[in-house]
């Protein structure tokens, strides 16, 4: 993954959490949230569309478990590299 996916995720992913925390009473789903993150940035590659939705997807799915494996204090970033690093003693 390279450093211009890398920021792409961590600020979909944190745009996404404040808007869960603000006061708004519906906010998007996810996949929603993503495109249109990927309709306001149509530089973005086809390949780098492909590994950032997918990244954004898997961090949400193992969120909890990565709160508890990733270093503190826990940011989107750190999660991240947990992700990848994870993945990298799976292969």
């Amino acid at each position: 993954m390279n450093r211009y996916a890398k920021s792409h995720i961590i600020s979909i992913l944190t745009k996404y959490e404040s808007s869960l925390l603000s006061s708004e009473l519906y906010s998007q789903p996810l996949d929603r949230f993503i495109r249109q993150h990927m309709k306001d940035n149509r530089n973005i590659s086809s390949t780098d569309r492909k590994t950032i939705q997918g990244y954004c997807f898997e961090i949400m799915r193992y969120k909890v478990l990565l709160d508890e494996i990733s270093k503190k204090p826990l940011s989107w970033e750190n999660r991240l590299d947990s992700l990848v690093h994870k993945e990298m003693f799976n292969k």
